[in-house]
């Protein structure tokens, strides 16, 4: 993590294949957003998961038991997350 920016190398590489940091629209979500981390994830930490959840208004965060590609493998676990998300949103 990234001290002076509050991001990772991961979400730093992130901007730099955009072509652009576009972290200071996340606050300008206006819809409901649902965030899933996989707590086994090497390339994107627990705390870039908190550092977008603190800037997206109206986001959730929900921690799965798996690695970065979680919801490939997990695609019925992963559909039944967003039902129960967009349910309640």
């Amino acid at each position: 993590m990234d001290k002076k920016n509050g991001t990772s190398f991961a979400l730093r590489s992130a901007h730099y294949a955009m072509g652009k940091d576009y972290s200071s629209l996340l606050s300008k979500v206006a819809s409901p957003t649902l965030l899933i981390h996989a707590k086994k994830d090497n390339l994107f930490k627990r705390p870039d998961a908190q550092y977008l959840l603190e800037l997206i208004p109206k986001s959730t965060l929900l921690e799965v038991n798996g690695y970065h590609d979680w919801a490939m493998h997990e695609q019925d676990q992963f559909a039944k997350l967003a039902q129960k998300f967009l349910e309640k949103n």
